[in-house]
């Protein structure tokens, strides 16, 4: 039930969180609760991470930036430069309220890859981000990323757009596709709402591993799982370059009640380290492992409770954070292990 790779060579990527502070609010976030409870969580210095870096670079992990709002944190492109002097490669997500200030620091830092947050018009994107003028703030920076790109004669950063399929917004999505020539962006990837239940929670609590469950809580999950279907069906017809994050095999199961099949795979616990700004190192849904700089990186990456997380995975016993985990991709063919 695992992704292909081996825990013993290192994670494939770092999820740095520089920073858990955010300027928006927005309703599909699925930041998890402890961190909207620890705006004041001690952020590390420059050099610290740069010692994070270094320590990670024999294992050649993708360093990838998330929050919080990454851009929040002043000495960013110092943190990629550090990544690119390493000889890695590293990236970002952005809600892109601050990203035509940053633009030509970033295209010139040297990033490979900047994906920006776009949840549909102009008036639905500001409304579930609670930002008036987001969306307007978002295109201006994304024009001028590309415009900086395009006069520093790079093909780096690759720009691009990922949106969430909010079932309660109609067309919004679509409209990110119809309409895509004006976020100059390089692909768009449409996400899965990220979302968890009642039961999720109590699972949670009763497994012990501590951490979080992903997405935000649906007391009553009433989904219409055939028009969403036939949504995915249209999206895929007129842009079939389209990515969907996570992927299933039934877009109809996922939006219900039903725990992932056995024939699910997980991409993070044998991939994906997270870090958050005060360098505790997590495994997924800020599962506490350690304290980088206290411990190695690879020891931590081969912890007891990572593997007791992994062995129950493996073995078809998904764990109560796993339910629409944006790193899954799910199968219902067949029914979970209770």
């Amino acid at each position: 039930m695992s992704s292909a790779g081996h825990a013993s060579r290192g994670p494939g990527m770092l999820r740095v969180l520089p920073t858990v502070r955010c300027n928006m609010a927005c309703s599909t976030c699925n930041l998890r609760a402890e961190m909207l409870d620890a705006k004041q969580r001690h952020e590390s210095s420059p050099d610290s991470w740069r010692r994070v870096i270094n320590e990670a670079a024999p294992f050649k992990p993708y360093i990838y930036f998330a929050g919080g709002e990454p851009l929040l944190y002043e000495g960013l492109p110092e943190l990629i430069r550090s990544v690119k002097a390493a000889g890695l490669h590293c990236g970002l997500t952005t809600n892109g309220w601050l990203l035509s200030r940053w633009a030509t620091a970033l295209v010139h830092a040297g990033v490979d890859d900047i994906w920006v947050s776009i949840d549909g018009q102009a008036a639905t994107h500001d409304r579930l981000r609670l930002a008036p003028g987001a969306f307007e703030r978002a295109l201006e920076g994304l024009r001028l990323l590309h415009s900086e790109r395009r006069r520093a004669g790079r093909a780096q950063p690759r720009i691009h757009v990922n949106a969430v399929l909010n079932p309660s917004c109609s067309d919004a999505v679509e409209y990110v596709v119809h309409t895509r020539s004006q976020f100059h962006c390089d692909s768009i990837s449409i996400q899965h709402l990220s979302f968890h239940s009642q039961e999720a929670r109590a699972r949670h609590a009763a497994e012990g591993f501590g951490g979080t469950v992903p997405g935000c809580y649906l007391a009553n999950l009433q989904f219409d799982g055939a028009n969403i279907a036939r949504r995915v069906e249209r999206l895929a017809t007129l842009l079939p370059s389209l990515t969907f994050q996570p992927t299933t095999d039934s877009i109809m199961d996922y939006y219900s009640e039903r725990w992932p099949g056995p024939g699910s795979s997980c991409n993070s616990l044998w991939r994906i380290l997270e870090i958050l700004p005060d360098l505790t190192v997590c495994a997924c849904n800020s599962i506490e492992l350690g304290r980088a700089g206290e411990q190695s990186l690879l020891r931590l990456w081969g912890s007891c409770r990572l593997e007791q997380m992994r062995a129950a995975v493996q073995a078809g016993r998904f764990l109560a954070c796993c339910f629409r985990c944006c790193y899954m991709n799910f199968s219902f063919s067949r029914q979970m292990p209770q």
